[in-house]
């Protein structure tokens, strides 16, 4: 696994530092959104019982979804300013959290929203077949997205200040991707993994898209990393900062994935920027 670990390769500093400039009006503008509905920055009313969720609760509800939560790393529930991971699961998959990401050692709050929609009676997030490029299956993408970044509006309101990496596997990874193109405001990373999306969701050159870091089978039969390498060199030539790495001997599972490595090198180099950028924020700008 060596070969795999300098990850982000090409993603220069500079977007990282972007994507905290964003991260930064993010917080701003949730904590005025939750100044302006009640008059508190403490208690939004974001969850089903009218404000935010117990940070110490491993279950709970925003935003319509149900999710899990899980600390790592050695974080406490009680460090609010803690990063924070969004796993999207695959389809017919609830894996758990250690599960997905065994032996993640860098301190996080992993979040894991489970999808309402079931198939044979285990979670989906697109009941078409998600790599079917029809009107059915835009439209239900179309309206994931719009769940999906409620969902993270809310979270936003919840924990205005920690940077969020976005990731998922198959479906959750197509989701990962489609939130990167639609929210990209609110996102400081995203590793998308056995991900793609239709050509006609190929996003433009403005506005700029989180870093977005790819890891697909090359031996993938559901998704062909064709495929995948079609998007990324489409988001490279509009100037996002996209990065695909084949993993050799792998097909549409994640057994070889370097998921965790991934994972804990991103929330690395955000903790490092963040730092940097806070240091720059002391600091008399040019010409100003």
């Amino acid at each position: 696994m060596k070969k795999h670990t300098p990850l982000f390769l090409g993603l220069t500093v500079f977007a990282f530092l972007k994507a905290f400039k964003r991260k930064s009006a993010r917080a701003r503008n949730a904590n005025e959104n939750a100044s302006n509905t009640n008059g508190s920055q403490n208690k939004p009313e974001q969850s089903d019982n009218g404000t935010c969720p117990d940070p110490a609760a491993q279950t709970g509800k925003l935003a319509g979804l149900d999710y899990r939560q899980e600390m790592v790393g050695g974080a406490s529930p009680s460090e609010m300013d803690v990063p924070i991971v969004i796993y999207l699961h695959s389809q017919f998959s609830e894996a758990s959290i250690q599960g997905a990401f065994p032996g993640l050692q860098v301190p996080a709050r992993v979040i894991m929203p489970l999808s309402p929609k079931t198939e044979n009676g285990r979670r989906v997030w697109m009941v078409n077949p998600a790599t079917a490029n029809n009107e059915e299956t835009l439209i239900e993408m179309a309206s994931l997205g719009t769940d999906l970044g409620r969902f993270l509006d809310a979270l936003a309101v919840c924990y205005p200040e920690p940077p969020i990496v976005l990731t998922g596997h198959s479906q959750g990874g197509m989701a990962s991707l489609l939130l990167a193109t639609r929210r990209p405001e609110m996102l400081d990373a995203v590793i998308s993994v056995g991900g793609w999306l239709p050509d006609s969701l190929f996003p433009p050159e403005d506005p700029r898209l989180p870093p977005i870091y790819g890891m697909h089978g090359m031996q993938d039969e559901v998704i062909p990393y064709t495929d995948a390498a079609k998007l990324y060199e489409a988001l490279q030539a509009a100037g996002h900062p996209a990065l695909l790495m084949g993993v050799k001997d792998e097909g549409h599972g994640v057994r070889n994935m370097p998921w965790s490595d991934a994972l804990e090198k991103a929330l690395m180099k955000i903790e490092e920027d963040e730092d940097d950028l806070e240091d720059a924020e002391d600091e008399p700008v040019a010409g100003s």
